[in-house]
């Protein structure tokens, strides 16, 4: 319980930066969370915690999950998200799926890192 609050203070500490760059206030903060950490099991905590964002604030999320070790489809996702949940590790992206990422890194749009993420990207 104490490591989920935890994780759900970051993550919204994340959001409420990006929110208040938003153009409209009306509008929903676009989240994208991408999913790929086996170890602690992302693909199950990640869903329960969209439904809470989406749920109890003006929030609109695309989820991302790892095909393999090399493999992340649907990181067009990032293309037009506000903010960037990020929760796996040591993933060998290549070709267009890392120039997509590191275009997102780049961008000085906010971050949200869970758990394994500092060493989300090896390459």
């Amino acid at each position: 319980m104490r490591r989920c609050f935890l994780w759900m203070i970051a993550a919204l500490a994340g959001l409420g930066t990006a929110a208040a760059s938003a153009d409209d206030a009306g509008k929903p903060l676009k989240v994208c969370i991408l999913s790929g950490c086996d170890t602690y099991k992302s693909e199950e905590s990640l869903p329960p915690f969209q439904e809470f964002l989406e749920r109890h604030y003006n929030v609109r999320c695309s989820r991302v999950v790892r095909k393999a070790v090399d493999d992340l489809p649907g990181l067009e996702q990032l293309d037009d998200c506000d903010v960037a949940l990020v929760f796996f590790k040591r993933m060998q992206l290549k070709g267009e799926q890392l120039d997509r990422f590191q275009k997102y890194a780049k961008s000085g749009r906010p971050v949200v890192a869970v758990r394994t993420a500092s060493h989300a990207v090896q390459t």
